[in-house]
């Protein structure tokens, strides 16, 4: 029986409390549009509130208590988002629509579930888009890894599905000879050209409209190719077909990396524990893909020498798997 002094108990349980606060006070934020009054620039409480007709004292209270879980700021009368707040590429992409659904979810398994479901409108998503933003350590990890600029350099590098293209920007600005290819659904490369304008990188990329689940590769003309947070998408029963297209366009000698949620960080347990469950409720009948699976597909397509990293930046959970064409 394990000894626990009471005052521990106290704050694990206050902790607890602070949590589901939390929760509530982002979500009422966000229904009643303080966040989006944030988001065009400084207020004080009386200036939203008179806005969005709420009581001025209980607007007050929400503030100071967003203040505490990192999304809003407080100078002196002054409230304005965070760092974070403005990194959010969807306002709402903190809400709780999706997990909603947890308790379906639990009672029906993944496959009940996403027969529930009503048919998805439109292309089907291949990521969490609103929270690329959090890829942004890790790039500047995989870039590290990749040793790229010094043992890696003035390649022609794809990346498949880019979205952002938060992961070749990482790689551009440490090697101004490579080129970079972007391949991603018109309305993703529009975010890319973006990301690659707004660090003044154009020059050094180029666009093409594709399907990352299905990738049209030109074969045998690329030093890199990268696909970042689109393994765990890929059905199984298409996985090999998927890699052996990414291995065909790479000239002999050339590497493959995968990027993705991979695990194994024990700073990051909390996180792909969460980050299991959202994935199943964002994506109806998805769930996350061994590491090994992404083993044999490489070894079935031809490719060698398949070895794996952590990248250890927060959230503490992308890892970078590498495997190379044979020459």
């Amino acid at each position: 029986m394990s000894h626990v002094h009471p005052s521990q108990t106290v704050d694990d349980f206050v902790q607890l409390q602070h949590t589901v606060a939390a929760y509530h006070v982002l979500r009422t934020a966000l229904r009643l549009g303080v966040v989006n009054e944030l988001k065009s620039g400084q207020k004080t409480a009386a200036q939203i509130a008179a806005t969005l007709q709420l009581d001025w004292a209980a607007t007050e209270m929400l503030l100071l208590a967003l203040c505490q879980t990192g999304l809003a700021e407080n100078y002196g009368e002054d409230y304005a988002l965070s760092q974070i707040g403005h990194l959010l590429v969807d306002p709402f992409s903190l809400d709780d629509e999706h997990w909603s659904q947890l308790e379906q979810l639990v009672r029906l398994g993944s496959e009940g579930f996403g027969t529930a479901q009503p048919p998805a409108k439109g292309d089907v998503p291949t990521r969490i888009d609103s929270q690329q933003w959090l890829e942004a350590p890790a790039a500047l990890d995989a870039a590290e890894v990749l040793d790229f600029g010094h043992s890696r350099r003035a390649f022609r590098v794809l990346e498949v599905g880019g979205g952002s293209a938060v992961m070749s920007t990482a790689l551009a600005h440490r090697d101004p000879d490579s080129l970079f290819v972007v391949l991603d659904r018109a309305e993703q490369l529009e975010r890319a050209r973006q990301t690659a304008s707004s660090v003044e990188l154009e020059n050094q990329f180029e666009f093409l409209v594709g399907d990352p689940r299905v990738p049209d590769v030109e074969p045998g003309v690329f030093d890199l190719i990268i696909v970042s947070g689109h393994y765990h998408f890929v059905p199984e029963s298409t996985g090999p077909a998927w890699v052996q297209a990414l291995a065909r366009g790479l000239k002999p000698g050339g590497e493959l990396a995968v990027i993705d949620w991979f695990g194994g960080q024990e700073k990051g347990f909390r996180s792909m524990v969460y980050h299991q469950l959202e994935v199943g409720l964002r994506f109806p009948g998805a769930k996350l893909n061994r590491p090994q699976m992404l083993r044999d597909w490489m070894h079935a397509a031809g490719l060698t020498a398949v070895r794996y990293a952590h990248l250890p930046s927060p959230p503490h959970v992308w890892g970078l798997v590498l495997a190379e064409k044979p020459k």
